[in-house]
């Protein structure tokens, strides 16, 4: 399948495949249009934050006639907003609601499958596209690849020709950068001695406390826990993706994706 990335990251996430469809629209009607795709048959979102649904996007996608496969919880921000008729398209068959586990044919030969994942306290769901042998995994926004209270997790699903794969942060810098903004405060205990965990926990415990800048430091950083790390996210890959597949490393922190030069030294 081909694979054309629109967008990626914390600004907004949408994915084009074989011209045909659209994984997630994060993206604004303006910056979709540019890309210019006549062909395109359908979409789906993955979950409802707005770096990968954008309300207006979806709302013109639907307009247009393109066929959507959404979860249930986008269904009711639609309904909610009340900019458009709902109903009538669950009813002609135009949205589709997913539901886990659920084979869909989309178009030609390719069907899409969705499993939850947990990204916080949301579900999130992970798409497998099948084209015949070739098969596609899409999953960003996830805590692990492993089987959770609010999700399947990633590890049973096989092999992959082609994997996109949150890759947001590095581990060994963020955990650095959170020991350093940790230090920063005299009463705090040694950082260094701390579990990820326990630093988290001291910094939402403290986070009214501490002066501004470093509060609204170490809170973004702690954030990115609700991600998957680069790390975490080749060594999925490194055992799912069949030989001369593609890997493709999306939603990368602009932050703390990778560690600034000399950044230990200053």
């Amino acid at each position: 399948m081909n694979v054309q990335i629109l967008a990626t990251g914390s600004s907004g996430n949408s994915v084009c495949i074989d011209d045909a469809f659209l994984i997630d629209a994060g993206i604004s009607v303006k910056e979709f249009r540019a890309y210019q795709l006549p062909t395109l048959k359908g979409f789906a979102i993955t979950h409802k934050h707005t770096d990968h649904m954008k309300l207006p996007l979806v709302r013109r996608l639907l307009t247009d006639g393109i066929k959507a496969w959404l979860p249930p919880d986008i269904v009711g921000e639609l309904t909610k907003e009340g900019k458009l008729d709902v109903e009538p398209l669950l009813g002609s068959g135009q949205i589709t609601l997913l539901q886990p586990d659920v084979t869909y044919p989309l178009y030609e030969d390719v069907t899409l499958t969705v499993y939850p994942q947990k990204h916080h306290d949301i579900v999130n769901y992970a798409f497998v596209l099948e084209k015949g042998d070739d098969r596609l995994l899409y999953s960003t926004d996830l805590d692990t690849v492993e089987a959770t209270e609010m999700g399947v997790g990633l590890l049973h699903l096989g092999q992959f020709d082609t994997i996109l794969l949150e890759g947001n942060y590095d581990e060994s810098y963020l955990r650095a950068y959170i020991e350093y903004m940790v230090s920063l405060v005299p009463e705090a205990e040694n950082p260094k001695e701390q579990s990820d965990a326990d630093l988290e926990a001291w910094v939402k415990a403290n986070y009214r406390k501490l002066p501004d800048e470093i509060a609204r430091n170490a809170f973004r950083a702690i954030q990115n826990h609700r991600h998957l790390s680069k790390q975490q996210a080749r060594a999925y890959a490194a055992v799912h993706l069949k030989p001369n597949g593609r890997y493709y490393e999306i939603h990368r922190s602009r932050q703390f994706y990778e560690e600034p030069e000399g950044w230990r030294e200053q």
